[in-house]
């Protein structure tokens, strides 16, 4: 009989270091979930300016590299120069219009 009450205090032992331990996890859920957004978040904040650099590179590479075969080294380079300079300045002119 006294072995059924021992197995009966470590039941209600294990029982009460469980709620406590799933009581403990619950409260530190959304801090957790916090950090893992946060996380999340930089991760793919890096992804995207690190393939947005790469495309744009590749992109302004093969511009040049398609004029500069259309049109000669010198010429084509002048052109996309003057065609990139343009660009600029209409994105200024947009900027400086929307201020």
């Amino acid at each position: 009989m006294e072995d059924l009450f021992i197995v009966l205090a470590v039941i209600v032992l294990v029982l009460v270091v469980i709620y406590y331990l799933v009581v403990f996890l619950i409260k530190i859920l959304p801090m957790m979930l916090t950090v893992i957004g946060v996380l999340t978040a930089v991760a793919l904040g890096t992804m995207l300016v690190i393939g947005l650099v790469k495309g744009a590179y590749g992109g302004i590479v093969g511009y040049y590299e398609t004029l500069r075969d259309v049109y000669g080294k010198g010429r084509g380079l002048a052109i996309g120069l003057a065609v990139t300079a343009f660009w600029i300045a209409l994105g200024a002119l947009a900027v400086a219009l929307a201020v």
